[in-house]
């Protein structure tokens, strides 16, 4: 989790922005929505995919509301977190972002058996769990 959100602050997801300045690919437009490009923030936060997932776990969990989801430039990820949410909702909204993460990996690279709803269920039980994740609050 640690190595994840370092990795999305800092711009270092595998994203097709970030493979197109590599010359892995030449277009840099998201596959999923086919409609605007894929950087971090729009692959973690704005994708359909995303939102969707979002809004499914809103239901269960607090989730930032969408105003305060904005790309402010690169610090966005650490003005939310610091400036936004408390300890809890810290981890938790990482969680989702990570999870917004294995769902579009899934869509382009592997089965394509992941889903919002599944990934719903995993953030139902995993909830239980966060009693015994307070040390992880503390960590953060």
């Amino acid at each position: 989790m640690k190595i994840f959100a370092w990795r999305l602050a800092t711009n270092g997801l595998a994203t097709q922005e970030n493979r197109r300045k590599s010359k892995l690919v030449i277009d840099d437009t998201c596959r999923i929505s086919g409609s605007e490009q894929e950087n971090a923030f729009h692959a973690v936060v704005s994708c359909p995919k995303s939102v969707a997932l979002r809004q499914e776990i809103g239901q269960t969990w607090n989730t930032p509301d969408d105003t305060l989801l904005r790309y402010d430039g690169p610090d966005w990820l650490l003005l939310l977190l610091l400036d936004k949410l408390s300890g809890e909702d810290r981890v938790k909204f990482l969680l989702v972002l990570w999870r917004s993460w294995h769902l579009r990996n899934d869509s382009l690279f592997g089965q394509g058996k992941a889903s919002v709803r599944s990934s719903s269920c995993f953030f139902k039980v995993s909830g239980k769990l966060f009693p015994k994740l307070r040390l992880v609050v503390q960590w953060m």
